[in-house]
């Protein structure tokens, strides 16, 4: 367990892709098909395979299309799906929407405490997601980190950027809110309170985390 100064104030971490939004893994699923055809290869993702690989990087969503292809060709196929999403901004914006009382928790959160939002996204198009999404305004340069966790050998993760943001600060509270068992594990770390969320309809899977919800407004009872 890491230990920091207790101050008068928490601070609420927030993941972005499967919490503050939702949408992507249909945007992720038309893109994929999209750059495969464009590529050449007959594989397509079924939905099913789209359900099954939610959440992974985008790299091995290739790999469960063409198993047969090395590594290297599902990493170039990832940095062609990175292009055309950049490229095609209203394919992604036709899928990706706020979730569900988004907004007026992180204002809530916002009016009393500090809030940071940690995403494997690249930093580029994390700002573009959050301005799709209308949720931008709730962060800025030192409060939105952009991980480019997609890439194999990733130079910063969500723990580095955590505790980069947390050095010299004092807070009350560690509060994290995320959907993978990674951002569970990054409360347990300076001993927090942890929110495993999935949307609607979505099952959670076995974890620590203090509270597993489908329903942001949940949160409200940490501010």
């Amino acid at each position: 367990m890491r230990l920091f100064r207790r101050g008068p104030t928490k601070l609420f971490v927030w993941d972005f892709h499967g919490v503050l939004e939702r949408g992507t893994e249909h945007a992720v699923f038309e893109i994929t098909n999209a750059v495969l055809a464009r590529c050449g290869y007959g594989e397509r993702l079924a939905v099913e395979d789209n359900e099954h690989l939610y959440g992974r990087k985008w790299y091995e969503y290739f790999a469960h299309a063409l198993p047969h292809e090395p590594p290297e060709k599902h990493l170039m196929l990832q940095r062609l799906a990175f292009e055309f999403s950049d490229a095609h901004p209203r394919v992604v914006g036709r899928h990706l929407s706020a979730t569900e009382y988004a907004e007026e928790v992180l204002a809530k959160v916002a009016a009393r405490h500090e809030q940071i939002l940690l995403s494997n996204s690249r930093p580029g198009a994390l700002r573009q997601f959050l301005q799709s999404v209308g949720l931008l305004h709730f962060f800025n340069d030192g409060t939105l980190h952009g991980l480019d966790g997609h890439r194999p050998d990733q130079a910063r993760s969500k723990p580095d950027a955590l505790a980069e943001y947390i050095r010299n600060k004092s807070f009350k509270d560690v509060i994290v809110i995320g959907d993978s068992l990674k951002d569970i594990e990054l409360a347990l770390a300076y001993n927090g309170v942890s929110y495993l969320y999935r949307h609607p309809g979505r099952s959670h899977p076995p974890s620590s985390a203090t509270y597993k919800i489908s329903d942001l407004r949940e949160v409200l009872r940490e501010v």
